[in-house]
């Protein structure tokens, strides 16, 4: 198990296997043929390792994570438990190290730890707080001072912005590329769009004109620019509306892909229609028994069976075997009209994956699409939905999911309950309606290009099933080519290029570069409180210390 399980680390390098039983020790000079140890010498002919005998009781963590559980209840662990399973040391080597363990001496700052560092170091956001403290001691002197102390607050010396949902850190413009970088390019965002990154920040952190700041971000994102669609499709006209979660789910597949290490080559995906919540399976053959098989023991045995289940015309969705399963399940079936896949919802969670797929495959093998799913999922989950106004985990769950270290951040409110579920459900509703009002009549207007423009193009040369970029670039348009077609310039060459396979070239090639947060080291007794003085460095008039307070605030919050 162990071989076939890390496989990749062990080929091609020479390993030493350490073990209790004495029996392998002559494990490459066995006879016996009907042996186990012969098998597992032709097995393990193609590593290249040395066996070690290791004295049982030296062995502890591997002779205990080999026992039997016990079905007494786990108790929380204590230093002295985590010391004991941490792998024996010798006289020698326990004389070189302290005798506190390693594993509780550093430990990785968050975002948050960063932003309140810079704040310590940033001159406008000391004199900030300063203020702050001494306009809670003499009062606001002007309408000024009134307004930023009745919008922003101080907390163990940090600057915050009062919001109902929670006191939100100030982030100086120093550090507000970093952030962009967490909650954009970061594996768990998964490039979503600007208005989903701008309130995936404005949960935790606040600056002034964040929504241009990050628009303007996203719009000079090069990877958005490449994975993404063009045009906006056209809304569903008649929507079913399920009254809560897992009333009515919809199925499709996905496929076939590149066959990744494992075989598989096709995705079984399960949307949820009321939160749009999203359960994807790789699978080595889309066929009905494994459909069904994944419906009843991965997806109906955590959240029930639904009333209908909306599914294309496949041969998966109409054999015999899914029509027992249906009959079974007590579920009616919705089929979609032949060659007309956008009246199943999936469709466009189908769109979202590949996109997904395709930002987290940038620069790898396209047939490691199945290692890069699960995070795929969690970006989907913790993005908020136009439909429904809330993100699906939040529509289904009653919370956000937790980012990384979002923990740190601040406290998160409890799950809601009673009332505050059914106004959960009551507010999905409302954003439905809104949804459905605000496209009816919508159409993807046609961009018009002026010569100099720079647009990326659609590729051509990706075969079915790969993540490749959608579109090339950025290129420069050299001439208009009749009405619906331009000369773009491809390297030495000028190419003519239907409009349809053209979208507008983002600001700069690539995001701005921000260097990697590095590693903090944690002090062994409490940092002591910073005491900020509380009075300015020389005597001030009031007009002056007015005006200085409002200039110093503007200058903190202004994004260069």
């Amino acid at each position: 198990w162990a071989i076939k399980r890390y496989r990749p680390y062990l080929e091609d390098r020479r390993f030493t296997l350490k073990t209790d039983s004495r029996a392998l020790l002559w494990l490459d000079r066995t006879k016996d043929e009907k042996s186990k140890l012969t098998r597992w010498a032709l097995r393990l002919q193609e590593f290249t390792f040395d066996v070690v005998h290791c004295p049982g009781k030296e062995n502890e963590l591997p002779d205990h994570l080999s026992r039997h559980p016990s079905a007494e209840e786990a108790e929380e662990a204590t230093a002295e438990d985590v010391n004991r399973m941490l792998p024996p040391t010798t006289t020698h080597e326990s004389k070189q190290t302290n005798s506190t363990p390693v594993i509780a001496a550093v430990e990785v700052a968050n975002l948050a730890d960063h932003v309140k560092e810079c704040q310590k170091t940033n001159e406008n956001a000391i004199v900030l707080v300063r203020t702050w403290h001494r306009i809670q001691q003499e009062g606001p002197a002007t309408p000024a001072q009134a307004r930023f102390n009745r919008d922003y607050t101080v907390d163990n010396g940090y600057l915050y912005r009062k919001a109902p949902q929670g006191n939100l850190l100030v982030v100086p413009c120093s550090l507000q590329p970093a952030v962009l970088e967490a909650y954009h390019n970061a594996a768990t965002a998964g490039h979503p769009g600007a208005e989903e990154t701008e309130r995936a920040i404005m949960t935790h952190y606040h600056w002034a004109k964040l929504g241009d700041t990050v628009r303007n971000y996203v719009r000079a994102c090069w990877i958005c620019a490449a994975v993404k669609r063009g045009p906006v499709q056209d809304a569903t006209v008649r929507p079913r509306k399920p009254t809560r979660p897992w009333e009515a789910v919809s199925v499709d597949l996905m496929g076939p892909y590149d066959a990744t290490p494992t075989g598989y080559r096709q995705i079984v995906v399960i949307t949820d229609l009321f939160s749009m919540w999203v359960e994807a399976f790789p699978v080595k053959e889309a066929v009905a028994p494994t459909v069904v098989r994944i419906l009843e023991h991965e997806v109906f045995a955590r959240y029930g069976f639904p009333r209908a289940i909306i599914s294309d015309n496949g041969p998966q969705f109409t054999s015999v075997t899914w029509d027992a399963a249906l009959r079974k399940w007590g579920a009616m079936h919705w089929t979609t009209p032949i060659w007309h896949p956008q009246a199943n919802p999936v469709e466009r969670r189908n769109q979202e994956i590949k996109k997904g797929l395709r930002t987290h495959l940038v620069g790898q093998s396209p047939s490691a699409w199945a290692a890069v799913l699960p995070i795929v999922m969690f970006t989907l989950r913790t993005r908020r939905n136009a439909a429904t106004g809330l993100t699906p985990s939040h529509a289904l769950l009653g919370y956000d999911l937790p980012r990384p270290g979002e923990w740190k951040a601040r406290d998160r409110p409890p799950p809601p309950t009673g009332e505050a579920r059914e106004e959960v459900v009551q507010t999905v509703h409302r954003n439905q309606a809104r949804y459905r009002s605000r496209y009816a009549n919508y159409g993807p207007a046609r961009t018009q290009y002026q010569v100099g423009d720079g647009v990326m193009e659609r590729s051509r040369d990706q075969h079915s099933g790969n993540f490749h970029m959608k579109y090339t670039g950025p290129y420069t348009i050299e001439a208009l080519a009749g009405t619906n077609a331009y000369w773009i310039r491809r390297g030495n060459e000028l190419v003519k290029v239907h409009v349809h396979d053209l979208r507008p070239a983002p600001n700069q090639p690539t995001p701005a570069p921000v260097p990697e947060l590095p590693p903090r080291i944690i002090s062994p007794t409490p940092p002591r409180n910073l005491r900020l003085p509380l009075t300015l460095p020389r005597p001030v008039t009031e007009n002056e210390y007015s005006s200085s307070v409002i200039s110093q605030f503007s200058n903190f919050l202004r994004c260069a």
